[in-house]
């Protein structure tokens, strides 16, 4: 058999290397310190650019859930708004009796939170707001969940909660007023 000794003191058979091998060779002909260090550097560059575009991808995706979520209570106000006396109806169905007098409060709240989230304003405290706000609905208005209509209507309200406890957890982010104000703030306390 043709045996020799790598580098590292390792007996090999013809040209096959031990598993592992390469790695040890790799790291025995880094004597060089400046290419080592060079190769840790580039390595570096690669990791800090990959976490970089993670973040953004991040970034993105959490200022266009932010959006949607504000899209959709404004789109639910826009429908209660265009549909009021359905609307009124519906609600006089489920037992409430001041259904008139409850849903302009409704619209004014659904409203006002899409224009906070869309820009990004107060949004913690807005979705805390919000989720305190469909949470009644849920319980007031839904409250039959035999009712197939009630049942889905609560869950959708329990999937917009979930939503907006995220925003109330992380707030705005970025394209938001809240971060612009944040940054203003940090750059006048470190000027």
């Amino acid at each position: 058999m043709n045996q020799q000794t790598a580098g590292n003191g390792v007996t090999v058979d013809g040209a096959h290397p031990p598993p592992g091998h390469h790695r040890a060779m790799s790291h025995a002909m880094h004597h060089d310190k400046a290419a080592a260090d060079m190769a840790l550097a580039e390595a570096e560059r690669a990791q800090d650019a990959a976490r970089r575009a993670l973040e953004s991808r991040r970034a993105l995706a959490y200022f266009l859930g932010r959006i949607f979520m504000g899209a959709l209570f404004l789109v639910t106000a826009g429908a209660k708004m265009f549909r009021f006396e359905d609307s009124v109806l519906a609600l006089r169905e489920s037992g409430m009796d001041d259904a008139h007098l409850l849903l302009p409060v409704a619209i004014a709240v659904e409203v006002i939170g899409a224009v906070f989230l869309l820009a990004g304003y107060k949004v913690r405290k807005i979705a805390v707001g919000l989720s305190v706000y469909l949470m009644l609905v849920t319980f007031v208005v839904s409250f039959d969940l035999a009712n197939d209509l009630n049942a889905n209507s609560a869950l959708s309200n329990l999937g917009f909660v979930a939503g907006l406890l995220m925003l109330a957890a992380y707030g705005a982010g970025k394209g938001s007023v809240d971060t612009a104000l944040e940054r203003r703030i940090a750059l006048r306390f470190s000027a």
